[in-house]
């Protein structure tokens, strides 16, 4: 369900152009469509109460998908997507909960898979020669990091991930230090506008707005 739009995503990685970004960005989110179909398919064979029983059958495609969502809007906007904003770009808006929904985990999981990948981002981003994004990733990174912190969070696989986040915040303030050494950074991140948030959201949504 979720293959295409990853490995648009992961493309995205190794790009060092931003015009050659945003088209990536722009062709995972009509992907976003795909997945739509996908999850209201799932939904149908799903019986009524019984969402809990079936539930690990396809959570880690879930968590793909959370991943990819989430992803792709940090891309397009320097944003976080929220768990409901990404329930409606998975089309569960409008499908009945006991049969389908993200739950709170997956969506957690998907959010640790984006912090993992930007890290190498930000390095690439100085090896094309821009040194804001470093700015803007670490202070999301952190920001991410202490609100997970505040979560009392299972001994289980979850707690384990969120554990590993600690060396992704150390990876991306290595790469702002050696910025901040050489003097080609400021401390203030640069800010995406409501506007841009807005309009990526709505070309997410495609025909589900």
């Amino acid at each position: 369900m979720e293959s295409e739009a990853r490995r648009s995503l992961e493309a995205v990685i190794s790009e060092i152009e931003t015009e050659r970004i945003r088209a990536h960005v722009e062709n995972t989110a009509k992907l976003f469509e795909e997945e739509r179909r996908a999850v209201a398919e799932l939904a149908r064979f799903v019986p009524a109460q019984e969402y809990y029983k079936w539930n690990e059958t396809w959570s880690w495609s879930m968590r793909n998908a959370s991943f990819g969502a989430c992803f792709a809007f940090y891309l397009g906007t320097g944003d976080l997507l929220s768990k409901e904003e990404t329930r409606e770009v998975l089309g569960m808006k409008n499908l009945p909960v006991d049969q389908m929904t993200l739950t709170t985990e997956e969506y957690l999981h998907g959010l640790i898979s984006m912090v993992n990948e930007l890290p190498r981002l930000a390095m690439n981003s100085v090896t094309a020669g821009d040194f804001a994004s470093p700015v803007q990733i670490a202070a999301f990174v952190k920001q991410l990091h202490a609100a997970f912190q505040v979560l009392n969070l299972k001994n289980d696989v979850l707690r384990k991930r969120f554990d590993g986040l600690k060396y992704d915040v150390k990876r991306v303030e290595e790469i702002l230090y050696d910025l901040r050494l050489r003097n080609l950074v400021s401390d203030t991140p640069s800010v995406r506008c409501d506007r841009d948030r807005g309009a990526l959201y709505k070309q997410m949504l495609g025909d589900a707005k």
